[in-house]
C-alpha cells in the first residue's frame, strides 16, 4: 500500500507540475517584493537576493550568490547591530530589519525606504524650531536646548521699543 500510494503521489506531482510551479511561484513572489531583500546563511554568505537589491546596490557593484556580506562595506556591519536600524545609501534613507531564520541558520535582511518620512520629519523639526520670517531659532528650540544642556549660563533678551522706526530709517538688513 505504501508503494501504491507513493506511485499515486509521484504521478500527481508530475501531472500537475507541482514541484516546478513551486519554484516559479517562489521566484515570482520573491522578485515582486519592492523592498530590497537579501538572504544570508549563518556565516554571512549571500544565498539569494531579489531584483530590488540590484537597483539599491548598483553603486556597490554586482551582488553575487556566494559572496560574503563582509565584501560590501555598507552591509558588513549590519549583522552585528540591532535588529532594526537606519542606514543611508546614496542620499536615500532605509530602515533595515534583520529576520532570523530557524534558530540562527541564516538571516533575511529587508531594506525599507524611509527617505520621504525622514525628510518630512527633518522639515517639520525645522518648522517647529525656527521663526519663519527671520530663520532664527524660536522659543521652543531654546526650551528644548536648555533641557539638554548641563552647563550653567545666562540668557539675555532685548526688547527695543520703537524698533520699527529704526528698521524703516536704516533699512531692514
Amino acid at each position: 500500500t505504501y508503494l501504491l500510494l507513493s506511485l499515486f503521489i509521484v504521478s500527481g506531482l508530475n501531472r500537475y507540475d507541482i514541484l516546478f510551479l513551486s519554484e516559479i511561484t517562489h521566484e515570482m513572489v520573491f522578485n515582486a517584493i519592492e523592498e530590497p531583500v537579501i538572504v544570508l546563511d549563518s556565516e554571512g554568505y549571500i544565498l539569494n537576493f531579489n531584483q530590488a537589491s540590484w537597483q539599491l546596490f548598483g553603486a556597490l557593484g554586482e551582488l553575487s550568490n556566494g559572496d560574503n556580506i563582509g565584501s560590501y562595506p555598507i552591509l558588513a556591519h549590519l549583522l552585528f547591530e540591532n535588529m532594526v536600524q537606519p542606514v543611508t545609501i546614496d542620499e536615500r534613507h532605509y530602515q533595515v530589519r534583520l529576520i532570523s531564520i530557524l534558530k540562527q541558520h541564516g538571516t533575511i535582511i529587508v531594506f525599507t525606504n524611509v527617505t520621504e518620512i525622514t525628510n518630512t520629519k527633518k522639515q517639520l523639526e525645522i518648522l517647529a524650531t525656527t521663526d519663519q520670517l527671520t530663520g532664527l531659532y524660536n522659543r521652543r528650540y531654546f526650551m528644548d536646548y536648555f533641557d539638554i544642556v548641563q552647563n550653567d549660563g545666562v540668557i539675555v533678551l532685548l526688547d527695543i521699543d520703537q524698533f520699527k522706526k529704526v528698521n524703516d530709517t536704516w533699512g531692514h538688513p
